[in-house]
This record gives C-alpha cells, sequence and structure tokens, in this order.
C-alpha cells in the first residue's frame, strides 16, 4: 500500500485546498485516488483495466468519495484535458519500458501539470534488507533484479 509513501510525500508540498485537483494514471483499484480524495482533492483517475476501474467505483461509492473514474489507456492519449496541482503514478512507470513510450508519457503529464503542480512518481524499488531467494540474482550495476522462471514446458506436463 502506498498510504504511508503518499502521507509523507504530501508533508512536502502545500496543494491542497478546496479548489485542488489530482490525476491518478495507473490507479488499479483507486487506493491512491481515494486516499487523495478523503484528504480534499478533486479526483479523476485512470487504468487500463476494466475490471479495476469498476472496483475502484464501487470502493469509492462506499467510501462515500465522489472520484471521477475511467477506463483509459494513458498512452493513447495526446495530452491531458485539464491542469492539475497534483499528478500521481502509482506503480505505472516501470510497466512503461520503451524510451518512446515513457516520452510520450512525460510530454501527457507536462500537458496538464500545473505550473506549481507536482508530479509524483510511487515505483518499486531495491531494498538491500529484502531476501531475493535462491532463484534471485541482484545487479548492482544495472538496479535490476532477475527472478529465474520456468519454462513453459513445464507447465505442460
Amino acid at each position: 500500500m502506498m498510504k504511508p509513501f503518499l502521507e509523507r510525500a504530501l508533508e512536502f508540498i502545500n496543494v491542497i485546498s478546496k479548489e485542488s485537483s489530482a490525476f491518478e494514471y495507473g490507479c488499479g483499484t483507486g487506493a491512491g485516488a481515494c486516499f487523495l480524495a478523503d484528504r480534499g482533492f478533486n479526483v479523476d483517475a485512470i487504468d487500463i483495466s476494466p475490471t479495476a476501474i469498476e472496483l475502484a467505483k464501487n470502493i469509492a461509492e462506499k467510501r462515500n468519495l465522489k472520484i471521477n473514474y475511467n477506463n483509459q489507456d494513458l498512452l493513447e492519449m495526446s495530452r491531458l484535458n485539464k491542469e492539475y496541482d497534483l499528478i500521481l503514478d502509482n506503480y505505472c512507470l516501470q510497466s512503461i519500458v520503451t524510451d518512446g513510450d515513457r516520452s510520450k508519457l512525460y510530454s501527457i503529464i507536462k500537458s496538464g501539470l500545473k505550473s506549481s503542480g507536482y508530479y509524483i512518481i510511487s515505483t518499486a524499488m531495491y531494498n538491500e534488507g529484502r531476501s531475493y531467494g535462491e532463484d534471485s540474482y541482484y545487479c548492482g550495476d544495472t538496479g535490476i533484479v532477475y527472478d529465474r522462471t520456468s519454462s513453459p514446458e513445464q507447465y505442460n506436463e
């Protein structure tokens, strides 16, 4: 859960007012969007998964939170349709791997982030205290953790 991360990040910025707006892409089932809406942000959120969006809508409704959720792929957009005080990446950037897609993502973010706004990225990071096990290898030069996977043939036995 990203709650402790967001609580700490919001301590450093001062954007929350009745008019503050936030946009979350890769929202999944809406934990980040709910966190922001619960703290007074007007939130728009998207995810590529229609199932995740339906779950997010149900969760927000049960919590009495007004969040504008949409099933959409950020990379199919050319720009955001309004400007936001805060844009949140909820473990999405790590799935956007090509230079071209990342460049497009940053262009889209730039189109919708107020000049006084904040862009918060929450992503997986290496933790030196984590035990990766026998089937994993951490490369200190690249910061990549490699996991051994089973071959597809093993599942056909």
